[in-house]
């Protein structure tokens, strides 16, 4: 293990500089690095790679802020692109959890949201996108998203929609549903179930299966669900969105409540990445 870190490490003086963020480079390097640069050569670098590793980490915050950093002018314009689920894995954890990207990526970002929560609509709208693009399709992140059904009556509808959906026309559908449902969340929260249930009608569910499903099978469900992720997955102190990052092997790594800015969020997996087991 302590080999691989300063393996690690010593990438980081290797990496090319070539486009994407440094969690990017640093992840395709190590790949390709460690089966071409013989043993000795690894701990010749180790020594200076390390040094060089804690000045790179010493100059980063800590922490990403704990507020949501306000867009910038043209941001949301800039970064909203259709996240195509097609292209990338898609399907349920072994807790029941939807994930988008790679089983074998390091890093594991759980987002835990709720359907009403203003901020998490900005997530999605704004920020998702370029981390799918810059993370998750370059393999070095898995989404994990945790929905908790927190929301008023009317609300909880949009979660057990959502849950029965991905049992019956499955996880593609299931993320196009919040995707589909965050950009439309003014009018979610407008009509209320309508919406959801019209969702669901264009994702091919089948009307009197998908009722019978929110009524009888749903609730308990997602409630066991939020059991795991209460007992599991949140800090302390929360309000979602809320964030965790793990490694491969469940070692948690950071938490992040609220959604910062992109460039927050690229220094927090960087720094996460540093320091993953995998």
């Amino acid at each position: 293990m302590f080999e691989r870190h300063l393996r690690l490490a010593a990438v980081i003086l290797l990496a090319p500089s070539a486009g994407g963020s440094t969690a990017v480079r640093l992840w395709q390097t190590h790949c390709m690095a460690s089966s071409l640069l013989p043993r000795p050569l690894w701990q010749a670098l180790a020594a200076v790679a390390v040094l060089v590793l804690m000045l790179m980490l010493a100059a980063c915050r800590a922490d990403a802020p704990d507020e949501p950093v306000p867009l910038v002018a043209g941001e949301e314009l800039a970064q909203a692109a259709e996240i195509a689920p097609d292209e990338l894995p898609v399907g349920h954890t072994g807790e029941g959890f939807l994930y988008l990207g790679s089983p074998e990526a390091p890093l594991v970002l759980y987002e835990i949201f709720n359907a009403n929560c203003p901020g998490c609509g900005n997530h999605h709208r704004s920020r998702l996108p370029s981390l799918v693009r810059e993370h998750v399709q370059s393999g070095v992140v898995q989404m994990v998203m945790v929905d908790l059904a927190i929301s008023p009556e009317w609300g909880e509808q949009a979660h057990f929609t959502a849950w029965c959906l991905g049992q019956q026309v499955g996880a593609q559908s299931q993320w196009q549903f919040w995707t589909d449902l965050f950009e439309g969340q003014a009018s979610w929260i407008a009509e209320g179930e309508a919406f959801s249930l019209r969702l669901a009608d264009e994702a091919g569910a089948e009307a009197s299966e998908l009722r019978t499903c929110i009524e009888s099978q749903a609730p308990a469900a997602v409630a066991e669900l939020q059991a795991i992720a209460e007992d599991r997955l949140l800090p302390e102190r929360w309000s979602t969105p809320v964030f965790r990052i793990e490694d491969r092997t469940g070692r948690f790594l950071a938490s992040q409540v609220g959604s910062p800015s992109l460039e927050a969020w690229n220094r927090l997996v960087e720094q996460a990445l540093a320091v993953a087991s995998w």
